[in-house]
């Protein structure tokens, strides 16, 4: 699911599932997640500067 909102850029864990959707198309963030056998070890999140995506046709 991507979050055209801006306001669930988190990674959110529920019902056995992690969500890593920053919406970055939308001007948000992606996510790097870093995982062992514990569960997650670390989350390298990368702002997205340059806004929204706008198609060129």
């Amino acid at each position: 699911m991507l979050h055209g909102d801006m306001q669930t850029t988190d990674l959110w864990r529920s019902d056995n599932k992690i969500g890593i959707d920053g919406g970055a198309v939308f001007g948000g963030s992606i996510h790097g997640v870093i995982f062992d056998e514990q569960g997650i070890v670390q989350d390298i999140e990368y702002q997205n500067n340059q806004g929204p995506w706008q198609p060129d046709f």
